[in-house]
């Protein structure tokens, strides 16, 4: 992350700083010509210096000795603390040293995906700062190079490489991780974690930070795993050992890494074996106890709200969002009945209120089929006990039908509203024969007194 503008800091420092330590009107001298008692002060601080010097290029190539460069950041580090900050000239050099060394250590940091390199660059930043306005660096020439420096990292902090692989790879990560948060199974989100973890994967093929790399497609390839089993998608199992043998090599061979990156890759492997044998356990078991469930099929001429957003209803799960163009809900409340639906001034139904709400619960389904007219009507309901989830609410499953034309006038939405007993678990709603696996949590029974 130093500057790639700036001239060699070795050389103009050390220039600068013999200048300092040399008579009045002579040349430059070099650290052998020195006072000794100031060639001794002024060793640790060429160390230092040089060590950056040295490193750096490792940093920018993004080359294997990435974690070596990681420990010699850290030695130099040590070393310039031994290089004084009250005596003058070294004071000055010690300043200019942690500045650059701090801005070093934060892109090294960031490419081996530490979380520790906003706050390297933070420290970085303060001292380049120091840096910019210390009178000797202004007249040894280097305080603009600290502002340069200081530039760089402002930006780099924005968007750090923002056409690096390894860094969109990174980001196709977070946001894979992200479409996949959540207790619930939604289609859309789903599927575009699927395709967060391909586009994550084609990046690392490219990334020239070896550590880097293994870390970010041990996470990837178990993204993919998950979403692949949640689309129905053969080879999730497959996905899944190619992120355990990663995630084993992170674990054994980064030990070295700051910030317990090995450690973590270790647990999101103990993490996968066991989805692993959770999905194979429930491929693998007897379908749990099926019962119909009685219901009723309502008339429903109200609206949908405008901008209406399933996540505000207390009864949906947070990440269960509206799946392609149709929209799932349970409803058990007057509350969320009025979030979701435009009743005007009217208000909903009389007989649909807070003592209806005690007993009964209403699902809807709203189609929106562009350009297409449709008409909706529920085949079956039934609840079911997950076999092997001991203690689960149960799982209540709407089939229905879908037949839509081409419209004949306006489209609007169509709503298939039905009645239930009130319960706790999740319901799944079934279109035509296909889930469309998103769960959407059932109240909770109200307690009675």
């Amino acid at each position: 992350m130093i500057d790639r503008t700036r001239l060699s800091f070795l050389t103009s420092v050390i220039a600068a700083v013999a200048l300092l330590t040399g008579g009045p009107g002579t040349a430059p001298a070099s650290a052998a010509d020195e006072d000794p008692n100031v060639a001794r002060l002024m060793a640790p601080c060429y160390q230092a210096l040089r060590a950056e010097e040295t490193v750096r290029p490792r940093v920018y190539a993004r080359s294997p000795g990435l974690v070596n460069a990681h420990q010699t950041i850290i030695n130099a580090l040590k070393t310039n603390g031994r290089c004084s900050s009250t005596l003058s000239p070294m004071a000055s050099m010690h300043l200019a040293n942690d500045a650059f060394l701090w801005s070093l250590l934060a892109e090294d940091e960031q490419l081996l995906n530490s979380g520790s390199w906003h706050r390297s660059l933070d420290t970085a930043n303060g001292l380049l700062a120091q840096c910019v306005s210390n009178p000797e660096l202004i007249k040894q020439g280097v305080s603009s190079r600290c502002q340069n420096q200081r530039s760089f990292n402002i930006s780099f902090a924005r968007e750090p490489y923002g056409n690096d692989p390894c860094f969109k790879a990174q980001q196709a990560e977070t946001a894979a991780s992200d479409a996949l948060s959540g207790t619930t199974i939604d289609q859309v989100r789903t599927q575009a974690a699927f395709k967060d973890a391909n586009d994550g994967l084609a990046a690392a093929d490219h990334c020239q930070s070896p550590p880097m790399r293994l870390v970010t497609q041990g996470y990837l390839f178990s993204l993919r795993a998950e979403a692949e089993h949640d689309l129905d998608i053969p080879g999730w199992d497959r996905s899944f050992q190619q992120a355990d043998d990663l995630l084993s090599r992170c674990a054994t061979t980064l030990g070295r890494l700051p910030n317990n990156v090995a450690k973590n890759c270790a647990t999101q492997r103990t993490a996968n074996e066991a989805l692993t044998k959770e999905y194979r356990d429930a491929a693998n078991a007897p379908a749990g106890p099926t019962s119909p469930l009685p219901y009723t099929a309502v008339q429903w001429p109200y609206s949908v709200r405008a901008g209406f957003n399933p996540d505000t209803l207390s009864t949906n799960d947070p990440f269960a969002k509206n799946v392609d163009y149709d929209t799932f809900a349970a409803i058990g409340s007057t509350d969320d009945l009025n979030k979701m639906f435009d009743f005007g001034t009217a208000g909903p139904p009389s007989n649909i209120d807070s003592k209806f709400f005690r007993t009964n619960m209403l699902l809807f389904a709203v189609s929106r089929k562009a350009n297409q007219q449709c008409t909706s009507s529920a085949q079956d309901v039934h609840q079911f006990v997950p076999a092997t989830a001991v203690g689960t609410l149960p799982v209540v499953v709407v089939d229905y039908s879908l037949v839509c034309q081409p419209p004949a006038g306006p489209t609007a939405p169509v709503i298939l509203a039905l009645q239930i007993a009130r319960s706790g678990g999740q319901v799944q709603f079934v279109e035509n024969g296909v889930h469309h696996r998103s769960h959407y949590y059932l109240p909770t029974p109200p307690h009675t007194h």
